[in-house]
């Protein structure tokens, strides 16, 4: 299920790659008598968009507002995120807060601390959630999958309802259960005199010690979390000659792989060799300490840099943006899923950063 979010999250930065329309700034703003024809990918504190969008629209801010139809896909990242009008497709939303007020055509995805169907909304496919407080009052014409502190469906749901939750699950008057309702939890669920489920009802205790789910979901948001903080850090504070070593493996990618191999293995050996005798102990440890600087510094670098790659081979620009960080967080946490390939991939440009680094650091040495 992991795998399958992350793959809906990412879908559409990997489709309709031609003609996107890219717009950052503190407030982004579509206006309703603007139609969006392409793709749109929008980053800033404050993003609202009020006009048509007949593409898949990709929004990142402290708060997002949907005013106008999409006609595919929405993929949102915010601390508010409001949809107010229909998509036509897929939803993948991460979010503090969420408030889904119109129909989602197709699934809907969601990773938020509170999360609101309202009645007024509808989801044509599944909804899939990991939050804090979830609240199902607009019908479903899938099934319902996630993990919750508190979950409260009140509204029609055509599948399965298989959730985990902390406090009750609770099913309100207004709920109307085509499946089978799976639950895990301590507690046995609430249900509303008038609830109705034509499945039915599990009450699955032998999961409830088990926190393998949370972990695995809580493990992958706090490594998004570093991966985009990384990349921001660096973009903010070295934006400049992190460009230039970024365009500097382009270059030469090969020839600094195999250096940044050869220090990766060598210093770390020559180092332990030095701090063996008492005359070689200072230049052992301070070889060692720009070793291991160095190191972080690659890791912190591999979000930009392959955030980088994809804009590129996505054709979404060729210069080094907040949208690159964030991109590159995702790729990489993406190629981590994928079994040993992902981490050789990443691994592989480590290996050319810190050979990248390793080369600048011999040309400052020499010049100086």
């Amino acid at each position: 299920m992991i795998l399958a979010i992350f793959g809906l999250f990412l879908g559409p930065v990997l489709t309709h790659a031609e003609g996107p329309v890219i717009r950052s700034g503190e407030n982004v703003s579509v206006e309703a008598n603007q139609v969006l024809e392409g793709d749109f990918y929008a980053l800033g504190e404050a993003v609202t968009i009020s006009g048509i969008a007949e593409r898949d629209v990709f929004a990142v801010g402290g708060s997002i507002t949907l005013d106008a139809p999409i006609e595919e896909d929405l993929f949102a990242v915010g601390g508010t995120v409001h949809i107010h009008d229909d998509v036509g497709d897929d939803v993948r939303v991460i979010g503090g807060k969420v408030i889904i007020a119109e129909a989602v055509a197709d699934d809907l995805v969601i990773i938020g601390g509170t999360v609101d169907i309202l009645s007024s909304a509808s989801i044509g496919g599944d909804l899939i959630f990991f939050g804090g407080e979830v609240r199902v009052n607009g019908p479903v014409g899938g099934s319902v999958y996630g993990t919750a502190e508190s979950l409260r469906i009140d509204a029609r749901v055509a599948g399965d309802v298989q959730v985990r939750v902390g406090q009750p699950l609770t099913l309100g008057d207004k709920a109307d259960v085509g499946g089978n309702i799976t639950y895990k939890s301590a507690v046995e669920l609430m249900r509303g005199q008038n609830a109705v489920v034509l499945g039915t009802i599990t009450h699955d205790t032998a999961l409830i010690s088990s926190g393998s789910e949370e972990n695995i979901v809580q493990t992958l948001l706090f490594n998004l979390l570093v991966l985009v903080f990384s990349g921001l850090t660096l973009f903010f504070v070295l934006r400049t000659r992190v460009s230039r070593l970024i365009e500097t493996i382009f270059e030469g990618y090969g020839r600094l792989g195999l250096v940044g191999l050869g220090m990766f293995l060598a210093i770390p050996f020559v180092s332990i060799i030095l701090m063996a005798s008492v005359i070689g102990f200072v230049v052992g440890a301070v070889l060692l300490g720009i070793y291991m600087v160095l190191i972080l510094l690659a890791m912190m670098c591999i979000p930009l840099c392959v955030g980088l790659v994809v804009q590129r081979l996505l054709r979404l620009g060729q210069t080094m943006t907040i949208f690159t960080a964030i991109l590159g967080a995702f790729s990489v946490l993406l190629l981590l899923l994928i079994p040993v390939l992902g981490a050789f991939l990443v691994f592989l440009a480590f290996l050319m950063i810190t050979g990248a680094l390793y080369t600048e650091l011999y040309r400052f040495i020499k010049s100086s």
